[in-house]
């Protein structure tokens, strides 16, 4: 529940004909600071996730090029026989 005091002062303030943006700054500015902080966090994690994606596809493509070569080492001994 909202604060008895606190609503008579907003009740005040809008009878006195304040301006809407006056009366919501401080809300507006709460909202911004977690928006802002909520960006900087999705950011990083996306940064992250690409980083271990470049990772991820240099080791695979290094191991199939390993794999190759042994498929490759495998015909030729069993081609000697």
């Amino acid at each position: 529940m909202a604060d008895p005091a606190l609503l008579e002062q907003l009740l005040q303030n809008v009878s006195l004909g304040l301006p809407v943006e006056q009366l919501l700054e401080p809300l507006l500015t709460q909202v911004q600071q977690v928006v802002a902080v909520a960006s900087i966090v999705a950011g990083g994690i996306f940064g992250l996730s690409l980083i271990s994606f470049f990772i991820r596809f240099y080791h695979d493509r290094k191991i199939l090029k390993e794999l190759r070569q042994l498929r490759k080492d495998v015909a030729e001994l069993r081609g000697k026989k």
